[in-house]
């Protein structure tokens, strides 16, 4: 009798809510996206990413290169605080999806959230929490921005599941000080040759 395979799925919170981003990252269009609701947990804007490193970067309309963007995370809220509970989308992975997810997801470690997950699963359902070492850079905050064309990714993920949730995302997120400032991302792995 063949070993049935657990099944696996993730639940995303940020860009991973957008179809579009994770159709680009998996390589293949995701067949089914459910709403799920993370209890216990907060999210917020921790995490800051070394703009002038990777694959590609954020920039400015003038062209200006921001140091830092913040990007979003999810924590575990200390005793005193009350949990955040965010909304976000469950959508079903492969072991392949998993590869190159967490290939995407460098400043995140994948962890198992199931238990936390208000969602009917028949299965394990990870979400990618963000690194500490990315957290620190957080005292850096005065030269960050939040990316508009990230923002803009989140929103259009949420748009495809209903201006309801898109309201439930403003108010389970912990509002940042940083400024959102209008930009294009830049894919900095397509080298343009120039003729001569």
């Amino acid at each position: 009798m063949p070993v049935q395979q657990i099944k696996k799925y993730v639940f995303g919170y940020g860009s991973l809510v957008s179809q579009e981003s994770l159709r680009r990252t998996l390589k293949h269009p995701i067949d089914k996206v459910d709403l799920a609701v993370l209890n216990g947990w907060s999210r917020d804007w921790s995490i800051l990413l070394d703009n002038s490193n990777g694959k590609g970067r954020y920039e400015l309309e003038d062209g200006t290169v921001p140091k830092y963007v913040a990007v979003l995370n999810i924590f575990k809220p200390s005793a005193s605080e009350l949990p955040k509970n965010p909304n976000g989308v469950l959508f079903e992975v492969n072991e392949e999806d998993l590869m190159f997810l967490d290939g995407r997801e460098t400043h995140y470690i994948r962890k198992d959230v199931t238990e936390d997950i208000e969602a009917d699963v028949d299965g394990i359902v990870y979400a990618y929490v963000g690194l500490e070492e990315y957290k620190t850079l957080y005292k850096n905050s005065g030269e960050a921005i939040l990316a508009q064309s990230y923002l803009d990714i989140v929103n259009r993920g949420l748009d495809s599941i209903g201006d309801k949730d898109a309201k439930k995302f403003s108010a389970t997120t912990i509002h940042s000080h940083i400024e959102a400032k209008p930009t294009q991302y830049v894919d900095c792995s397509i080298v343009v040759s120039k003729e001569e």
